[in-house]
Parts: structure tokens; C-alpha cells; sequence
């Protein structure tokens, strides 16, 4: 389907679900949620969603990189500055 030389392993996508989400900016008490680890002793946590379905779509969906109505980026229009500022904020830097 991918059409890669390699199939990724689980633990492969475990790893990079993990680290795109965090890279992402997305708590990660979500992430470890979503995961399936445990929260400590306490069992019935497990059977409870922490977070409602509009968050977690909200979360799982910067990984497809969806974006809101009215959020799309023309490129062509952007200035020197913005188009910096966007740079910046795709590789991670604040400042």
C-alpha cells in the first residue's frame, strides 16, 4: 500500500505516533492514554475515556495534517516574514 522497501514494525508506529504527536505540541497524558498505558493502580480508570471525541480528533488529526476551513496557506502570497514565521514554526523554533 505504502509502497515502501520495508514494512514498519509496530513498534515503529507506536514510537512515531508517539513522537509526532509530542513534536505536535499535544499533552502527553493524551498521548499515553491513547496508547493504551495504564494511569497508575487504579483499574477503573482504564474503562474511562479522558478526553471527549472532539478532542481526541482534534489531537489525532494534526498527525494527518487536516486543517479548519479558512486555515489553508497560499504560499504564493505570503511575505518574506510570514513565510519565515512559518519555517520557524514547521522546524519547532519559538524564537
Amino acid at each position: 500500500m505504502l509502497k515502501w522497501d520495508k514494512e514498519p514494525s509496530g513498534t515503529w508506529a507506536r514510537h512515531s505516533f508517539a513522537t509526532n504527536l509530542k513534536h505536535l505540541g499535544v499533552e502527553e497524558l493524551y498521548i499515553s492514554e491513547s496508547m493504551g498505558h495504564s494511569q497508575g493502580n487504579n483499574v477503573t480508570s482504564g474503562y474511562q475515556d479522558m478526553y471527549p471525541l472532539e478532542t481526541r480528533f482534534k489531537y489525532n488529526s494534526k498527525l494527518l495534517n487536516v486543517h479548519e476551513e479558512g486555515d489553508n496557506i497560499d504560499i504564493d502570497r505570503m511575505s518574506p516574514e510570514q513565510m519565515k514565521a512559518l519555517l520557524k514554526k514547521m522546524l519547532g523554533q519559538t524564537k
